[in-house]
This record gives structure tokens, sequence and C-alpha cells, in this order.
């Protein structure tokens, strides 16, 4: 299994992501070609516990997803199919800081439950909740707080994710794991 040290240099997470990397990504101009080698892969947990959710995993096999977003894909698909959970394809929008990457070759992938779009019919039939309601109300709102969260769905989110952080970390050559 890789070090900790070393999972930092494999991976980078949106919650905790490199601020060098980001102001070279901003700046084309002085982005450090090294520094973006150094990151195998791009994880998102943006918006994971949205009160009128559903499961969204970013589809890694569609544009602008590159080689290796699709096996993350897989991942959480796995863990989510193993605990008999529904879950979707999600797009890569461009709503969330996983572009920058994506834009450089790095592959991508994370979870999503939902933001100020309405819920679907069909959607309720999966995951409960309101149909043509916002998945979440009071997103950017003054009432989006702790006393928003679907602590439920946030953990089964977070323990989706700990599935794929574990499984990329121990791989011991990550971007070829990646890539094949």
């Amino acid at each position: 299994p890789a070090a900790v040290s070393d999972i930092s240099a494999n991976l980078n997470f949106d919650m905790i992501a490199s601020p060098n990397f980001y102001r070279g990504v901003y700046n084309l101009n002085s982005t450090d070609p090294a520094a973006v080698s150094d990151i195998s892969a791009n994880l998102n947990f943006d918006m994971i516990a949205s009160p009128n959710f559903y499961r969204g995993v970013y589809n890694g096999t569609s544009d602008p997803a590159g080689p290796g977003s699709g096996h993350i894909q897989t991942l959480f698909e796995d863990w989510f199919n193993k605990e008999s959970l529904s879950h979707e394809p999600t797009g890569f929008d461009g709503r969330s800081d996983y572009g920058p990457f994506l834009a450089y070759g790095i592959p991508a992938g994370g979870l999503f439950t939902g933001a100020e779009a309405l819920k679907s019919p069909s959607q309720r039939d999966s995951y409960g909740g309101i149909a043509n309601a916002a998945y979440d109300p009071c997103y950017h709102q003054y009432c989006d707080s702790y006393d928003n969260l679907n602590t439920d769905v946030m953990l089964e989110m977070a323990k989706a994710a700990a599935y794929v952080l574990e499984t990329l970390s121990t791989e011991s050559d990550l971007q070829s794991f990646l890539r094949k």
C-alpha cells in the first residue's frame, strides 16, 4: 500500500486541493508542467448531502471526461451496486472545480446529490423525495446551513468516497491503473 505522503502526491481532492495547482490552472502562463504531471486524479465531492437528493456519479465515459475517468466512475458504481443503492450518471457540466483538471487531461470523478435543478418524477421513484422540487432549495441561499443537510445520504456518499479513495490510494501505480 502507498504511504500517506504518496497518496497526497497522486490524488487531488477538491475539498483540500492544492492551492499552487489552482493558482497555476487559473494563470495558464505560469502553470508548472511538473505540478500537473504529479496529479494522477481529481476527486470531486461537492454537494453530497442535498435534502431532496439523487445519487449522482460523474460520468467518466462522456465528454469532457478523459482517459481514466471511466475507471473512477466504475469504482463508485461498484460500491453503490454492492450496497444496493440507486445511482445514476451525472455530467461534467462545468459547475464545479473539476474543469481545469479535465482540461489538463487529468482523470476526474466524484459524487453529486443535486443543487437548484428539479428532481424528476422517475428520480422520485428511485430515491424518494419530492418530484418537480429542487434537490436543494437552499442552494446558495441564507438557509444553506448544516440544518439543511441530508445526513443519511451524506454518510452514504462519504462511504462511497472512502471506498474509492482507499482503492485508488492503495494502487502501486495509480496512473497505469487509471489508464488501463
